[in-house]
């Protein structure tokens, strides 16, 4: 309203300026000219031109854009980052304090540093010249390096101690790009976040609930070490299919696996419309993968193939309401820890998110993760040696379902409010189960956190 105001009096002034002063009834009859004199020639000056308003500065509480901490730099090289601090209640606490195999907020009572995150990027641009190159370094420091971490990187031991903070680089690529209408060519090689979608969803300020789902966790990794190859085609309706292809050194991995085969790939197709109008936005995705991991943590040496196939549908039903739902399907031979035969696991997860109003949204997720031969959940995304999971980890269905609202009250904070209710119905190793400690199969936990961006 102040704001309004401020601009409406300063137009006010510019066209006063630009109008000049208003003469009296007295000073109009003095200055017509007598009846028979010769009318004296209009004076003939220069329209001033409205003032040029001072340029916007935008302030840290402006709902509309972010504000900025860095400008610019040379190149359109962009630096920025965003804090992440949060806490999390179990209804039942756990005496040692681990919340369970949930995450990244598997702390009770106890107020996390999730992530200090910093973006050095320059995104390739083709533009008018037809080509560009860009890249992207991406620095982590906070308790959620624990999953970014990939293994054999020797971070860990060099960096971080036993504590659960610690520092990772989750992306460090270089990037390239190239435009022929209606084509474009996107190559990356280096570091990054897995096309798998696993990666993608750790990011704080790109996520409406604070925890993950047990697919983003431990159904796919997190990470890819290697390159990855996109075409778009632009289509009418503001459509775009995009086919996708790449090769790195295994999953959640800096160097190959010992013993096994050094080279993974993954093969996707990408598509979206917006159905030619505005508020209707429909986007779905396949992507395959194929590597050589270890097979059984039990075996050193024991590698062999694992397949993933992930689907990703996003659906926005209203202008303010949006559905997302994905889907993921594994296998492994020789994976499961139980009985060395192959491991399979799947998940299916639906998310619906509604927008209130510019700052009040509210949303509700429901997961079911089936980790069919115990090889997943407490073995692959597993970062603190002192948690109490069994070794064998948990054959069985896991559940989850919660409940959030978010309040942005500017384009810099967001602050995410969350109940989640997960229930696990299976065996575990050798008696141990997921919650308070080994000793229960379901969990009641509260969360909140507050996101700053800079």
């Amino acid at each position: 309203m102040v704001r309004c105001l401020g601009w409406a009096v300063a137009l006010g002034v510019s066209m006063a300026l630009a109008l000049g002063p208003t003469a009296t009834a007295g000073e109009a009859a003095a200055e017509k000219p007598a009846e028979g004199a010769a009318a004296a020639p209009a004076a003939t000056e220069p329209a001033k031109a409205p003032p040029i308003p001072a340029a916007r500065v935008m302030p840290w509480n402006s709902r509309d854009e972010p504000w900025h901490l860095f400008p610019v730099l040379p190149f359109n090289v962009k630096i920025y980052g965003w804090l992440d601090v949060g806490y999390t209640h179990v209804k039942l606490a756990a005496p040692s304090g681990f919340a369970g195999v949930t995450g990244p907020n598997d702390r009770d009572d106890r107020v996390l540093m999730n992530q200090a995150y910093l973006v050095i990027e320059r995104v390739a641009n083709p533009g008018k010249a037809g080509f560009d190159f860009g890249g992207r370094l991406d620095l982590l420091y906070g308790t959620d390096a624990r999953y970014t971490e990939p293994a054999g990187s020797g971070l860990g031991a060099s960096w971080n101690s036993q504590n659960i903070y610690g520092y990772d680089i989750p992306q460090a690529y270089l990037e390239f790009a190239a435009a022929a209408q209606p084509l474009t060519f996107r190559l990356k090689a280096g570091h990054f976040y897995s096309p798998l979608g696993g990666g993608e969803a750790l990011k704080a300020p790109d996520r409406f609930f604070y925890s993950l789902t047990y697919s983003a966790l431990y159904g796919a990794p997190l990470t890819s070490t290697g390159a990855l190859a996109s075409v778009s085609m632009d289509l009418p309706l503001g459509s775009q299919i995009t086919l996708l292809g790449g090769a790195d050194r295994g999953w959640n991995r800096y160097h190959g696996n010992p013993n096994g085969n050094d080279t993974a790939y993954y093969t996707g197709v990408q598509g979206k419309t917006a159905w030619g109008t505005k508020g209707f936005d429909t986007s779905l995705s396949y992507i395959y993968a194929r590597s050589n991991e270890t097979a059984n943590p039990f075996i050193p040496g024991l590698k062999d193939d694992a397949t993933l196939h992930s689907v990703a549908f996003q659906q926005q039903i209203f202008r303010r309401l949006n559905l997302t739902a994905g889907y993921c399907h594994g296998e492994q031979q020789n994976g499961s820890p139980f009985d060395g035969g192959d491991a399979r696991w799947r998940g299916f997860t639906q998310e619906l998110v509604y927008q209130l109003n510019r700052v009040w949204s509210v949303g509700v997720r429901h997961e079911r993760f089936r980790d069919l031969d115990g090889s997943r959940v407490g073995q692959v995304g597993y970062r603190h040696k002192t948690d109490p999971v069994p070794p064998f980890g948990f054959k069985g269905a896991f559940e989850a379902t919660s409940f959030g609202i978010n309040c942005k009250p500017t384009a810099n904070i967001t602050i995410r409010s969350e109940v989640r209710h997960d229930k696990f119905d299976g065996t575990s190793g050798f008696g141990p189960r997921p919650f308070h400690d080994g000793t229960q199969n379901s969990q009641t936990s509260y969360g909140f956190d507050v996101i700053f961006r800079f």
